[in-house]
């Protein structure tokens, strides 16, 4: 395997880093041409030009397009990707600012008051009484009145339309002025953070007609039951945010997908909290379902912490269920100007055990003067010390470990199914309420998890929007995609969705391996429903046994994956803790020797035998 690692050319620029090129003051093309060359002797491999805070040469302007056209021409020369950032700023889809001139193109949230019948509300409904009552004019009764707000800032990504307008501004006019050669001058777009409106109870002005066409009521009759829990408010939570993800998949996600490949260029970027379900819940109801719709699908990873798994558990899923080979991340933002070396290799690495394979460094600046050096660094700039000496070291390990994670797959027998559709029923704002479902549900969701972690063992989330898509039962497998499992985890959750629940109503009838790790749900898309058949046939101990390489004592710190190319199979081990730790791990049999691999020196040695 080494020997495959010795043949990979520095210079390949499908695994070198393509880092964040910050846009930041009057661009001067003399200038943009040095950073590039500057880049190349770096090992890198690409760049996403990103109009950013700072900016003096104005955005998508004839000037703007000139010095895209000398990137273009300078990044084929060199034998780079160049790629376009989609916005002005962050989130994607405000054109810069263009789109917010006509308020109708605006995000929507909604905030509450309880009291008294409020003739200014939007909507007020009665609080007597188990159900809830929509009221139109004065009554005694106490009052839950609600209140449109109209956002200055973020466009409603949720209405095709809106969508519609943001492409005419953005994208269309890349493809206006580069025709046909469109794909040969970039390799594609890069969306950063692109949310409903993530400070509030998001709506979208399109929600009462596509709520009526889906379950034919209208949303102005419960919409109250998002912010009190009066009869019902179960179910219409899970209908008002399963529409709410769908809504922004198929009009932002799986539409700018489409778009990108009718031009033959790929879209990648990610989209924003995905560490966590509340996170997810702000920001798009799930985020899984919208990798498949990304060429090369992205996370973000802020600050120098690790240990959180989900966010690397997801979109790792997902790339090997659908195919993906590369899998981004754009990392290191928020770390700070003193962090170290040492501290980015780790970081890097505890993502690229998770299963991301190419990194987008946050960010290389074109100037760094006045306010904007302090754009959320690290920065990768000459004035960082280490980096005239050792950056392009730095990235030439990433580089081959990139290589060998995007042409090797991850050996899983095990699929989880994820509970964010459970986080429909207590989600109200961005505050967890202590102690309320969705508090209960995260922490015994990531305490599971950790305890998977804690044993190494490898598993795959099953996403019910993908299954819904692309789940099947054959015999007594259950797989997504590209992907299936011999054995089913369900995790703490409390409903799923109509189709999922079919899934494994057949895999259990066909002798399927289910593990519970706590009480079934109780409900079915929001109603009560009492999974008669689902119980556990198999125990945790058993599951471990599955695996094919053992942990023999457990380690805190220290996390592992298994993979395999057409060479043969490796293992990743990374000890993420500030200690030194003794890993001991049994292999199956077939092993006869083991070599420890120094992806910086190119070397390696037998460990055992």
């Amino acid at each position: 395997m080494l020997e495959v690692l010795k043949g990979l050319q520095a210079h390949s620029e499908e695994y070198q880093s393509v880092p964040f090129w910050s846009w930041n003051d009057r661009l001067d093309k003399d200038i943009l041409v040095q950073q590039i060359e500057w880049m190349k002797e770096q090992g890198i491999g690409g760049f996403f030009m990103h109009a950013r805070g700072g900016l003096r040469t104005p955005y998508l302007s004839e000037e703007w397009m000139q010095c895209a056209d000398t990137c273009v021409e300078k990044a084929k020369q060199q034998g780079m990707q160049a790629w376009m950032y989609d916005e002005n700023g962050w989130p994607s889809g405000f054109a810069g600012g263009k789109l917010l001139e006509e308020e109708e193109n605006r995000d929507a949230h909604i905030t509450y008051k309880i009291g008294e019948y409020d003739d200014s509300a939007w909507l007020s409904y009665s609080l007597s009484g188990e159900k809830l009552q929509r009221v139109t004019e004065h009554t005694p009764d106490v009052c839950l009145n609600l209140y449109l707000n109209i956002s200055p800032s973020t466009a409603d990504i949720l209405n095709g339309e809106v969508v519609d307008k943001f492409l005419v501004e953005t994208h269309e006019k890349y493809a206006q002025r580069y025709g046909e050669k469109l794909p040969e001058c970039f390799a594609g777009f890069f969306t950063d953070e692109p949310q409903y409106y993530r400070w509030g109870v998001a709506y979208t002005r399109v929600m009462p007609e596509e709520f009526r066409r889906r379950y034919g009521e209208d949303v102005f009759d419960s919409l109250g039951l998002l912010f009190v829990e009066k009869e019902g408010y179960r179910t219409f939570r899970y209908r008002y945010w399963y529409t709410m993800q769908q809504l922004m998949l198929h009009s932002f996600g799986k539409k700018i997908y489409n778009w990108c490949e009718a031009h033959n260029i790929q879209f990648t970027g990610h989209y924003v909290e995905e560490s966590d379900l509340k996170g997810q819940m702000s920001c798009c109801a799930g985020v899984m379902p919208f990798y498949k719709y990304l060429h090369m699908p992205g996370i973000d990873w802020l600050g120098r912490a690790v240990g959180n798994k989900l966010a690397t558990r997801q979109i790792a899923s997902v790339a090997q269920q659908y195919g993906k080979k590369h899998v981004l991340t754009e990392t290191y933002g928020c770390c700070g100007w003193d962090v170290t070396p040492a501290e980015l290799k780790k970081i890097g690495d505890f993502q690229y055990v998770g299963g991301v394979n190419r990194t987008c460094h946050h960010l290389i600046p074109y100037t760094e003067h006045g306010q904007r050096k302090r754009d959320y660094p690290s920065h990768f700039s000459g004035i960082n010390p280490w980096i005239n000496d050792y950056f392009k070291e730095f990235n030439d390990y990433f580089t081959r470990l990139g290589y060998l994670l995007a042409n090797s797959k991850e050996l899983v027998r095990i699929g989880m199914l994820h509970p964010m559709r459970s986080a429909y029923f207590d989600y109200k704002d961005l505050d967890v309420v202590p102690g309320n479902g969705l508090e209960k549900l995260e922490k015994a969701f990531y305490k599971q998890l950790d305890m998977f972690a804690a044993d190494q063992i490898p598993y795959h989330l099953l996403d019910e929007t993908l299954l819904e898509e692309d789940g099947f039962v054959k015999g007594d497998k259950i797989g997504c995609g590209l992907c299936q499992y011999d054995y089913l985890v369900i995790p703490s959750c409390y409903t799923m969705g109509s189709h999922t629940e079919k899934l494994i109503r057949q895999y259990i009838e066909n002798g399927g391996k289910v593990l519970l790790l706590a009480d079934k749900p109780a409900y079915l898309e929001g109603e009560p429903f009492a999974y008669p058949y689902l119980t556990s046939n198999i125990t945790y101990d058993e599951l471990k046994q599955a695996v094919p390489y053992k942990l023999l004592e457990a380690v805190d710190g220290v996390h592992s994956v298994l993979r395999k190319s057409e060479k043969g199979e490796f293992l990743f081990v990374q000890n993420y803790s500030e200690e030194t730790k003794t890993v001991r791990y049994r292999l199956q049999e077939g092993y006869s020797a083991f070599e420890r691999w120094d992806l910086d020196a190119m070397s390696c040695r037998i460990i055992s035998t």
